[in-house]
C-alpha cells in the first residue's frame, strides 16, 4: 500500500530547489531541520514519513539523535539523504533510520566522518537557501571521475587545500587563489565536471518516497526518556512552527509575570506532580477503565464530545494524543488516591478539607452569605412537609450551571451527600428559596 504524498513531510534547503522537489513529489516541506523541529512535526501533524535532507547546524542547534529515535517508535518511517540526513541516518541505521543515496553510504561505511564534509553557506528562506559556498564531499565526488587523468597524490593536494579552507568561504573564486600553479587543469576540470552529489541524493529520496509502501515502515520499539530528553520536550521544545520563536519555558515565565492567579495555578500543579509521584511511591496505578473514565469526564467537562472538536483542541493546545493520554491518566490516579480518601467513613474530614480550600482561597465568606441568604429565604416558605418533584434534578441544571462530570451516584459521594434522596431534597429546598425570592421581589414591585 503507497502512502498518500500528504503523510510525507520534507525538511529541504540548499541540496534542490523546492521547485524542482516538488515536481518530483508533492510531499509537505519546511525549511532546513534544527534541534526540536522533528518533535513538533510528530506533535502537530501526526505524519507517516519523514525525509531529512538538510538541516542546521551553527546558528541553530542541529537536529538531536533522540528526537528521531522518539519519531521511530511512534511508528514514523524516518529517511535520510544527501547533507544532515544523511549524516543522522549513518549514525541510527541500527535504530531504524533509512538512508539513502551515496552520501550516505560514504557515512555509512565510514569513507568519510566529518560533519564539515557536506557543509555550506546558503542565502536565506526568501532567497530559496541558494548555496554560496562548496561541500567538500561534491568536490571529492566530482575528482573521482578523473578516471586517471590526474595522479592520486594531486587530487589529494586539492582536496587537502579545498579542506584547509573554511567551509563558508569554500567558493571557486577562494579555491583558485589557495591552490597552487600545479593544480590549475584539475581545477578546470573541476569546474566544467562539478558533481552535485547532493543535489542528486535529494533527488533520489524524493523519488524513493514517491513510491514508499507500508512495508518500508520500521518496528515500533520502546521509546526509553532521558532527563536532557524531558528537558527539550517540555521546556525548550518551541511552538510548532509559529511566526515567532517562543519556546515552553518562555510562555511559563509569561504566565508567571502576568496571570493574575499564578501563584494558586502554581500551587496546584505542583500538587499534581507531587500527588503522581506519591502514586508511584504507593504502587497505586489507574485502571484502564478509570483512566478512560477520567477521559470521558474532561471531554464533558468542556463539551469536546465529536471527536473533530477534540481534535482541534489538541492542536490549539499544542497536545500530542500521547502526551494528552499521560496527564489523563495522572489525573484518573489522583482521583483514585482521593477515592481512597472520601472512603473515610468520618465525612467532616471531605467537608472540613473543602471549607479549607474555600477559605485559603478567600471565597468562603462569599459563599456562606450566599448559603446564609438562601436558608433565611427557605425559612420564610418552608411549610411541614416537601414533595419533591419528579424532575428536580432536571430543573436544578436549569436553574444553575450545576452539572455533573460523572455518573450521578459517583458525583453523589464525590460531593459527600449521603444518598440521592438527600441530594434531591437539598435541591427542592433551593428551588423553594428561589420561588420565594421571586415571590419578595414581585411584592416589592407591586407595592
Amino acid at each position: 500500500m503507497n502512502i498518500s504524498p500528504k503523510d510525507i513531510y520534507i525538511f529541504l534547503g540548499p541540496s534542490l530547489p523546492r521547485s524542482t522537489a516538488k515536481s518530483i513529489l508533492k510531499a509537505k516541506y519546511f525549511p532546513p531541520v534544527k534541534q526540536g523541529d522533528i518533535l513538533q512535526i510528530v506533535t502537530e501533524y501526526k505524519p507517516k514519513v519523514i525525509g531529512i535532507i538538510d538541516g542546521f547546524f551553527k546558528d541553530s542547534l542541529s537536529v538531536w539523535h533522540k528526537e528521531i529515535l522518539y519519531a521511530l517508535s511512534q511508528g514514523i518511517a524516518v529517511f535520510g539523504a544527501s547533507s544532515m540526513g544523511a549524516l543522522r541516518a549513518a549514525e541510527l541505521r541500527s535504530h531504524g533510520m533509512i538512508g539513502v543515496g551515496t552520501i550516505f553510504e560514504l557515512y555509512d561505511s565510514k569513507e568519510i566522518d566529518a560533519d564539515d564534509e557536506v557543509a555550506l553557506i546558503h542565502g536565506g528562506e526568501e532567497d530559496g537557501y541558494t548555496p554560496l559556498s562548496i561541500p567538500l564531499i561534491n568536490l571529492t565526488i566530482t575528482l573521482k571521475q578523473t578516471r586517471g587523468d590526474f595522479s592520486r597524490e594531486l587530487c589529494e593536494s586539492f582536496l587537502k587545500t579545498a579542506k584547509e579552507i573554511y567551509y563558508p568561504d569554500r567558493t571557486w573564486e577562494n579555491l583558485k587563489e589557495k591552490l597552487a600553479p600545479s593544480h590549475d587543469k584539475l581545477f578546470k576540470f573541476a569546474q566544467e565536471n562539478y558533481i552535485d552529489q547532493k543535489k542528486r541524493d535529494a533527488s533520489v529520496l524524493l523519488h524513493r518516497l514517491n513510491a514508499i509502501q507500508k512495508e518500508d515502515f520500521p518496528q515500533q520499539f520502546e521509546f526509553i526518556s532521558t532527563p536532557l530528553f524531558d528537558i527539550l520536550n517540555h521546556y525548550n521544545r518551541r511552538i510548532p512552527f509559529s511566526p515567532v520563536e517562543l519556546t515552553h519555558r518562555e510562555i511559563g515565565q509569561h504566565i508567571a509575570l502576568h496571570h493574575p492567579d499564578f501563584q494558586e495555578l502554581q500551587f496546584h500543579a505542583n500538587n499534581q506532580a507531587l500527588t503522581t509521584l506519591l502514586a508511584k511511591l504507593l504502587n497505586v496505578e489507574a485502571s484502564e477503565e478509570e483512566i478512560e473514565e477520567e477521559k470521558i469526564r474532561f471531554m464533558q467537562r468542556h463539551q469536546l464530545q465529536k471527536s473533530d472538536e477534540f481534535e482541534k483542541w489538541l492542536k490549539n493546545q499544542n497536545y500530542s494524543e500521547g502526551d494528552f493520554n499521560e496527564v489523563v491518566k495522572e489525573r484518573a490516579t489522583t482521583r483514585k488516591l482521593q477515592h481512597s480518601y472520601l472512603l473515610d467513613p468520618i465525612p467532616w474530614k471531605k467537608n472540613r478539607a473543602l471549607l479549607n480550600e474555600l477559605k485559603w482561597q478567600n471565597q468562603y465568606e462569599k459563599w456562606l452569605e450566599k448559603a446564609k441568604d438562601e436558608r433565611a429565604l427557605l425559612t420564610k416558605a418552608l411549610s411541614s412537609h416537601i414533595e419533591i418533584e419528579d424532575d428536580i434534578l432536571k430543573q436544578h441544571m436549569q436553574a444553575t450551571k450545576w452539572q455533573p462530570d460523572i455518573d450521578i451516584d459517583k458525583w453523589i459521594e464525590e460531593a459527600n451527600f449521603e444518598s440521592l434522596y438527600e441530594l434531591k431534597t437539598q435541591m427542592q429546598k433551593c428551588k423553594i428559596a428561589r420561588e420565594q425570592f421571586f415571590k419578595e421581589i414581585l411584592s416589592s414591585l407591586s407595592s
